[in-house]
């Protein structure tokens, strides 16, 4: 089946697995600037500060407002920044540090939360650097409140299908009870943020539903088991079957193009096969790795789990590591390309290409880091960066006498996050 790519098996770095893996909140601290950044953060869950701002003030805000006052001595204790890495280098497993303690919710009350904190270049996380990953444990402190609370919501209200807590539930039965011969899918419904954005809300539930009926009549067919993870996110645990897989690929996909849409919206299908003595959440690990393989390509949207996409996620964080360095140490520099007047023949600007060499006078080909940095979302980092340097150079021409021609500018070719194989701008220069 062309669709299908082979798969194998290596240790994921500790900042996938926890990617993939089921979490609430995402967070990141800058211990070298100072700053801290919420890539994601549910505001109708949780009380928490502004998006980005200062991590001195944003963990007095935590510490102060968010956190349970008997709980406020171990979290300091787990978080101090001036010690924090440290800590996690001296860790029983090294750069990973757990913690736990009550949050306060929106709604008023207090939920148990557990955090994971990771950082160091091995994990794939950029030095000076941690990331925090919070889970919701309420049900696992209180499993005696669990299934009072949990009973109304074993079933997702749009989709019908199982939430995650009872599909992992369920399915360790089910690993166990085919330790071959089955896979678990998951799917995702790429840019569905975009799709409610440009439908509406109430047909992108009707999309979800339409899914979830889907997956349902599925899971009866084979005896297999649907779920629902939130968002996009859908999930399947069905006999190893390329055709019944190809067919359920089809299906979904009729469903969006009956919204009037096609290929910005297509489904990404993730498959790990069972194997004996996998868990669930293992195994859906290695799925959600395949789904997101999948969407790097329009023409390859079923993906089988394998080694390869391991050893590209260990490239990616070694070159999302280096360029971290890069921006500290200045390895990154700023060529002119001149842009002359046809007729005259003078020099009226010049186009600015962005260009990376170690210390060691290697050179990064942008065609091999910028994809990257768009991949992982750093690309505005670079952005930034360019951007700096060329106002720094432009300060420089103006202050040795230069006097930059009428209008002048400096406007990015393409928006940012877009660019490909060069990171360019034009600005107007005079000679």
């Amino acid at each position: 089946m062309s669709q299908f790519e082979a798969v194998q098996e290596a240790p994921l770095p500790a900042l996938m697995r926890l990617a993939l893996a089921p979490y609430d909140a995402l967070i990141e601290l800058d211990l070298i600037r100072g700053h801290v950044r919420a890539f994601r953060c549910p505001s109708e869950k949780f009380i928490f500060p502004d998006e980005e701002g200062s991590l001195d003030e944003t963990f007095h805000f935590i510490l102060s407002y968010m956190v349970h006052p008997e709980d406020r001595e171990a979290f300091l204790s787990a978080n101090e920044s001036n010690t924090l890495l440290r800590r996690l280098a001296d860790a029983e497993t090294p750069n990973e540090l757990r913690t736990r303690f009550r949050t306060r919710l929106r709604s008023g009350g207090w939920c148990w939360v557990e955090e994971t904190l990771v950082s160091g270049v091995e994990n794939g996380v950029p030095e000076g650097i941690v990331y925090v990953f919070v889970t919701d444990i309420e049900d696992e402190v209180h499993p005696e409140l669990a299934k009072h609370r949990a009973s109304p919501a074993l079933r997702s209200v749009v989709t019908g299908l199982l939430m995650m807590k009872e599909f992992f539930s369920r399915g360790r039965e089910l690993v166990c009870e085919h330790p071959e011969g089955w896979c678990l899918i998951a799917i995702d419904l790429e840019h569905f943020k975009l799709f409610n954005d440009w439908y509406g809300r109430e047909q992108g539930d009707l999309l979800l539903a339409e899914v979830g009926a889907r997956l349902l009549f599925a899971e009866d067919a084979s005896g297999g088991l649907a779920g629902y993870f939130g968002q996009d996110d859908f999930t399947l645990m069905i006999p190893y079957g390329e055709e019944t897989i190809a067919e359920l690929f089809e299906s979904i996909h009729a469903l969006i193009v009956q919204h009037g849409t096609s290929v910005g919206f297509m489904p990404a299908f993730g498959i790990a096969l069972t194997e004996p003595g996998i868990a669930i959440e293992d195994l859906y690990d290695r799925a959600a790795l395949a789904a997101h393989r999948a969407k790097e390509s329009y023409h390859a949207r079923i993906r089988l789990f394998n080694r390869a996409m391991y050893e590209k996620a260990d490239r990616d964080y070694r070159i999302l590591a280096d360029f971290q360095k890069a921006i500290a140490e200045h390895e990154l520099f700023i060529m002119f390309q001149p842009q002359c007047h046809i007729r005259t023949r003078r020099v009226v600007g010049a186009e600015l290409l962005v260009r990376w060499r170690k210390a060691d006078g290697e050179m990064v080909p942008p065609g091999l880091f910028v994809p990257v940095l768009e991949e992982y979302g750093f690309v505005t980092d670079l952005d930034k960066y360019v951007w700096e340097e060329v106002c720094a150079w432009q300060k420089k021409w103006i202050d040795s006498g230069h006097t930059p021609l009428p209008k002048s500018s400096i406007s990015t070719k393409k928006p940012f996050a877009r660019r490909r194989a060069t990171a360019s701008a034009t600005m107007s220069l005079s000679t």
